[in-house]
């Protein structure tokens, strides 16, 4: 098939991960709180959240996190945030929570690489906290992702891998002609299975944040096991505000029955209608905390 060799030949590690993993070690972290990247006990579970530019996402998060996850777990934020006053802010929302916070080295992409940015905070927490902890069991969250009724996470991972919303491309010049792979808003992971595989979020092949672990994660399963029909993936439902077909302005989102994605929660899209909807968004937060 013609070009599948030039796909192939970045299954193992792109070379652009690998300039990603350079450019990190050029920042210190002194800004970090209560991080401990030693490893956990068995049975646990990691969920880690990827901040940007909005404090408030992260204390109704949190909230909901505790109210509705029925697993222990530990919650951690790393701030990819741009602007200083929101690191700020979350910052000492973390240390008052006594949360470990991650502060994230400043991200090589800038706008409009939105999905690079993202793609790179995961891979630099995933390198130097995640993988080095080994909890049992992790989840990667955006920010504005919120349980809406009791959810045990683990329990998604009971009889599969990993679990998510899952995205698929038809794509020609991939081995077996689609691209397939977890949008990381909302990924769940069984680290026995992630254990000593390249994980990478970038976007790669032509897909978006989360597309660069096509080979290592999706592909032996998903294609080669032919298993797409067999797991269990969370569905998108995505529900008008008002009228009006932009998904980041117009719309929110229900995720599988149990989650609800706020979208354009930074408001990175500058949309004309950010404040009403930001405004009615936390209406329906603060009605899921007091349910």
């Amino acid at each position: 098939m013609k070009g599948v060799g030039r796909f192939v030949a970045q299954m193992k590690y792109p070379k652009e991960a690998i300039r990603l993993q350079r450019y990190y070690r050029r920042f210190p972290s002194e800004e970090n709180v209560g991080v401990i990247t030693e490893s956990l006990s068995n049975d646990s579970l990691d969920l880690v959240t990827i901040a940007f530019n909005n404090p408030e996402m992260i204390c109704y998060q949190y909230r909901l996190l505790k109210k509705f996850i029925t697993d222990s777990f530990v919650y951690t934020v790393a701030d990819n945030s741009t602007d200083a006053k929101s690191r700020s802010e979350i910052r000492a929302y973390c240390s008052k929570q006594g949360l470990p916070y991650i502060a994230l080295p400043p991200s090589p992409y800038g706008p409009p690489y939105y999905s690079k940015s993202h793609g790179a905070a995961l891979n630099y927490v995933y390198k130097n906290y995640i993988q080095p902890r080994s909890a049992s069991f992790f989840g990667l969250l955006d920010h504005d992702i919120f349980p809406i009724c009791p959810i045990s996470p683990r329990f998604y991972l009971k009889d599969q891998p990993y679990y998510g919303m899952l995205q698929v491309c038809e794509l020609p010049k991939i081995p077996c002609g689609r691209l397939l792979y977890l949008w990381p808003g909302l990924a769940f992971f069984d680290s026995v299975y992630t254990q000593g595989k390249p994980l990478n979020f970038l976007p790669s092949f032509g897909g978006d944040t989360g597309s660069g672990s096509f080979f290592s994660l999706y592909k032996p399963l998903l294609c080669d096991q032919q298993k797409e029909t067999v797991f269990q993936f969370a569905d998108e439902e995505r529900i008008p505000l008002w009228e009006g077909d932009d998904f980041q302005n117009d719309m929110y989102a229900y995720i599988g029955k149990d989650w609800l994605h706020f979208v354009n929660a930074s408001d990175w899209r500058n949309a004309a209608d950010y404040n009403k909807k930001s405004t009615r968004m936390k209406e329906m937060l603060e009605d899921l905390l007091q349910k």
